[in-house]
């Protein structure tokens, strides 16, 4: 999302500086993105980044959303208090909605009163965070659709492959996944990582918990970590002629590679997707027949939609900007 930001904002020539505060591979971020100036995650050094700053902008992602515990909310409602004592505009751009039912929690009822704008990365986003803020929301797409229009990833033919995350365990049966490669075994399969870190339930977890027999059967498709260029990264990633996935990022660079994606509904921001992408969707990895028939019925997404996405997301950020210059002239006028 950061990377596909940085090219629209290449293009438009602007002097603009960003700060960015983060608790973790401050250098390791300056070498993949060294337009942004990395600062640590301390309380001093974001208050003096917002205080320096002409606007604060919420980039990408799902910031409203309670899938992953409370952390989140607790941050942004200090940022939102840090920029209504510094008078700072915030905007969200390129954003969804993880969970629908998130708009209804105080800190967050608060974020949405405070902030100036939103772009939406997906219609339904949009329309949910158009009614919460009684208006302040315009439809955009994610951030990420800049860069895939430039870059993505090889594909597999005669492949299907599997990108699986959850919070919620009971959204994946080990049952269903094993019947469900069963009935595809004279295609090689893939086990997709986005995620490197071994998090619970994500993909490098859920792998520890297969047999050994069909761990063998699979090959794994791990972006490289060796790397800071963002072309060798997604050069390294293969991509299955059919992916299942529930991982958001990881289908849309399939649908660009030219797969043809099954998405898994394990929240509001894969549904939102999936509808995006007029895709097929499931609830849940359970059902093995259901998602046999999902498999048959999936189709890649065409060209022409994905290139729309990307050009609305262009289009998102020089909204944005106009929005930003406007506020800073009347600010320092």
């Amino acid at each position: 999302m950061l990377a596909g930001f940085l090219v629209e904002m290449r293009r438009a020539a602007l002097p603009v500086r960003f700060t960015c505060c983060v608790p973790y591979d401050n250098e390791r971020l300056a070498r993949r993105h060294p337009e942004v100036e990395w600062k640590p995650y301390t309380l001093s050094d974001r208050w003096s980044a917002i205080k320096d700053a002409d606007c604060w902008l919420g980039l990408g992602d799902t910031p409203l959303q309670i899938d992953s515990g409370d952390w989140l909310e607790q941050h942004l409602d200090m940022e939102r208090e840090i920029c209504e004592c510094l008078n700072k505009p915030m905007y969200f751009l390129g954003v969804g909605v993880g969970n629908v039912d998130s708009l209804q929690r105080p800190k967050y009822k608060r974020l949405i009163k405070a902030a100036v704008h939103f772009w939406g990365r997906d219609e339904m986003s949009a329309s949910w965070l158009d009614e919460a803020s009684d208006g302040k929301a315009s439809p955009g797409a994610d951030m990420a659709n800049i860069l895939f229009a430039q870059h993505t990833s090889p594909l597999i033919e005669r492949s299907t492959g599997y990108l699986m995350h959850f919070e919620d365990r009971s959204f994946f049966s080990e049952e269903g996944f094993l019947n469900l490669i069963k009935s595809h075994s004279d295609l090689s399969s893939l086990w997709l990582v986005q995620e490197s870190r071994c998090l619970r339930w994500s993909e490098k977890a859920l792998w520890q918990e297969l047999p050994a027999s069909v761990q063998a059967g699979l090959r794994m498709s791990e972006p490289r970590q060796d790397t800071d260029d963002i072309d060798e990264l997604l050069d390294s990633w293969s991509m299955p002629e059919v992916l299942i996935s529930s991982r958001y990022h990881g289908a849309l660079l399939a649908a660009w590679s030219g797969s043809s994606v099954v998405i898994i509904n394990r929240n509001d921001k894969l549904t939102g997707l999936a509808r995006q992408l007029g895709i097929t969707s499931v609830a849940a990895l359970n059902d093995a027949e259901l998602l046999i028939e999902a498999i048959r019925t999936s189709k890649a997404v065409s060209q022409e939609s994905l290139r729309d996405l990307a050009r609305k997301a262009s289009c998102s950020v020089h909204e944005w900007l106009q929005h930003a210059v406007k506020s800073t002239e009347a600010r320092h006028t």
